[in-house]
């Protein structure tokens, strides 16, 4: 439960060494020649420890407070991938499956499918990219992309188009020569070629500089308040001011 959790100020600790000193050197004061019988009083009051206890538990949970306990969450490693365009002939079963095992093995991917004169922009919620090609019609006449689409697509920093097409060489001269980065599925779409593909492709990891920092003081903060509620109510049960 506490590990990992520090403090930030631990030099503060030194306050505890303070409040020990002072409690054996300067003593609460009475006053016999008005109260001559007082000792016994006193005495008997030293016996409820429960008041001494939220006492050191008030000094205590504050100065853990000021030492400000905290913890290091380190940020959840991220990556970079590739904006990938994935050009399809059809969306019949076969090439769904086929998008479902390349979406699959790309997931830090911004990933868009065009079918037939349908697009569907790059996205990184894959779940609904897969959603949305299902409800596509079922169409089989293939259509010329869209030039819009090439230049956003070339605009990219790491673009990448990948063709599920029995004939990748009828979209070869729709893509401009920019866009080097292109793959040609064989026919029969082994499982091989796709995680070689994705290999060839990988994704590069972002580095962050700091983790995120939580902060516990709160905590401490909040039963050293309750001690002192304690404390304070016991000394006025007792009249020990």
């Amino acid at each position: 439960m506490f590990e990992g959790i520090y403090f930030e100020f631990p030099k503060l600790s030194f306050l505890l060494f303070v409040f020990l000193g002072c409690d054996q050197l300067c003593p609460l004061r009475s006053n016999p020649l008005l109260f001559p019988h007082i000792h016994p009083l006193i005495a008997e009051k030293k016996r409820l420890k429960w008041i001494e206890l939220s006492k050191w538990g008030m000094i205590v949970f504050l100065i853990v407070a000021l030492m400000s306990p905290i913890k290091e969450t380190p940020m959840p490693t991220q990556y970079e991938g590739y904006s990938t365009l994935i050009i399809a002939d059809d969306t019949t079963l076969e090439t769904q499956n086929k998008l479902k095992a390349l979406i699959a093995l790309r997931p830090y991917d911004a990933i868009g499918v065009y079918v037939n004169g349908v697009i569907l922009p790059l996205t990184y919620d894959h779940h609904a990219l897969l959603s949305m090609v299902t409800h596509l019609p079922k169409m089989t006449k293939a259509a010329p992309l869209p030039h819009e689409t090439i230049r956003f697509l070339t605009a990219q920093k790491k673009p990448w188009v990948i063709l599920l097409s029995h004939n990748p060489k009828q979209w070869e001269p729709q893509l401009p020569f920019a866009l080097k980065d292109r793959s040609f599925p064989p026919f029969a779409y082994e499982d091989q070629w796709m995680r070689d593909e994705s290999r060839h492709h990988p994704a590069i990891e972002i580095l962050t500089e700091h983790a995120t920092k939580v902060y516990y003081y709160f905590y401490p903060l909040f039963l050293g308040f309750m001690a002192l509620l304690v404390y304070l109510y016991g000394r006025n049960q007792r009249g020990n001011v």
